[in-house]
């Protein structure tokens, strides 16, 4: 990437930068790779729809909400992006803003299914829609499972 700032891989380079010192606990780094690759890239579609999400999802694991809205909200007005790019956006979105109380994130999960039927974002979605625990799904009993 310093060799060739300007070259295609460039924003690919720079977002998986930022993905290595997250995997190595270098959170603080990793967000501050992640901006950027925003400042320098921001239009590189599918480049750019992914370092928001990640740094997002790295953000609201760090209890950091309002950042974690600032990376993935842009992420939903996007036009050109894949319907999994935009899923996982609008996931990730739907988190933050029910760990922050906010009632719209029902409205805002709502769109994750018909882009990604059958997936795990999917099956997420549908969990959360119906009263999963904030500790994730429960896996019922073997006795409860009727089997």
């Amino acid at each position: 990437m310093q060799t060739y700032p300007t070259g295609p891989e460039a924003p690919g380079a720079i977002r998986k930068a930022g993905d290595m010192l997250e995997a190595q606990s270098e959170w603080d780094r990793a967000i501050s790779v992640y901006r950027d690759a925003l400042q320098r890239y921001p239009n590189a579609g599918r480049e750019t729809a992914l370092v928001r999400t990640h740094a997002g999802v790295l953000a609201y694991r760090l209890e950091a909400r309002d950042e974690a809205l600032e990376f993935l909200l842009p992420s939903q007005a996007m036009v050109a992006l894949s319907p999994t790019c935009k899923a996982e956006a609008l996931f990730w979105t739907a988190k933050v803003e029910k760990s922050k109380s906010d009632p719209k994130w029902k409205q805002t999960i709502a769109e994750v299914s018909p882009l990604l039927p059958g997936t795990f974002f999917d099956f997420r979605t549908r969990s959360l829609l119906a009263g999963e625990p904030d500790g994730g799904p429960l896996t019922p009993t073997f006795a409860e499972s009727g089997i």
